[in-house]
């Protein structure tokens, strides 16, 4: 049996040079059972960090050192 309830995973554009907060609404999760992983593909040291979860919205902070066409992906997974 698996232990995971649900997975929500997306992705965004960013050209962000410098931090960069992004709010992204998911479904309604526990917090206290999740898992973040962020996720980030491009040139020029992209970066991403997971900042904050509530129930129904994730907060990632971005940036990359030329700001141009970074793509960054995310997933939560709650677990029972």
């Amino acid at each position: 049996m698996s232990r995971i309830k649900s997975i929500q995973r997306g992705r965004f554009d960013s050209s962000a040079t410098s931090y960069a907060s992004k709010k992204i609404t998911i479904s309604k999760v526990d917090p206290s059972k999740c898992v973040v992983i962020p996720s980030s593909a491009g040139l020029y040291y992209p970066c991403m960090s997971y900042g904050n979860l509530t129930e129904t919205e994730l907060t990632v902070y971005v940036g990359s050192s030329n700001g141009s066409g970074i793509t960054f992906g995310w997933q939560v997974i709650e677990f029972y």
